[in-house]
């Protein structure tokens, strides 16, 4: 009976040593395509300066991914879906330790006018967005939420840049941001 205990929690004891020397590999995940986008941010327009879209506030915007054409970005970092109609949307990674400063013009970003209540005049602005990493989570992996808070509203003047961007958290322990929008009252 003895060795039977003994053999018991030897065995045991090597499966928990075992489980704890080795750590999974974590199940390789796609990009997730996000196809909804919507202005949360009441009397908010953004407008492309090509006029390839104008989207207002309380719209939901859809984005279909069959009509997305993919390209290299200028920079040759990200790849970039194109598609008339919505800005490009990047397949890559931006953080916010890499993500371009305020001060920075973005090479991959759609110029916009954005109208926000209490202004009379447009401000400038270049928007971003990002494919989501298939290990995002949240309701920031499901669709866009753009709001445009009034603080960075007010810092976008005399020719200063604010940056406003959502982060989407992932299941691996660090965030993405799923869009991006530069501000000025200068153009960018």
């Amino acid at each position: 009976m003895k060795k039977i205990v003994t053999l018991t929690s030897l065995i045991s004891m090597i499966a928990i040593i075992s489980g704890c020397a080795t750590t999974p590999e974590p199940t390789l995940k796609f990009p997730t395509f996000v196809d909804i986008a919507v202005i949360a941010t009441e009397g908010v327009e953004i407008r492309a300066e090509d006029g390839s879209f104008h989207w207002k506030a309380g719209e939901v915007i859809k984005f279909t991914e069959s009509s997305f054409e993919v390209k290299r970005s200028a920079t040759g970092e990200h790849e970039i879906l194109e598609t008339p109609g919505v800005p490009p949307i990047s397949v890559g990674r931006w953080t916010t330790d890499n993500l371009p400063k305020a001060s920075e013009n973005c090479t991959n970003c759609t110029n916009v006018r954005v109208k926000v209540p209490g202004r009379k005049v447009e401000l400038y602005g270049q928007m971003h967005f990002e494919i989501m990493s298939g290990y995002a989570i949240g309701p920031g992996a499901q669709s866009y939420r753009i709001e445009v808070p009034q603080k960075y509203v007010d810092q976008a003047v005399d020719g200063q840049r604010s940056v406003i961007y959502e982060l989407v958290e992932s299941t691996l322990g660090y965030s993405d941001t799923s869009w991006v929008l530069w501000l000025s009252d200068m153009p960018l």
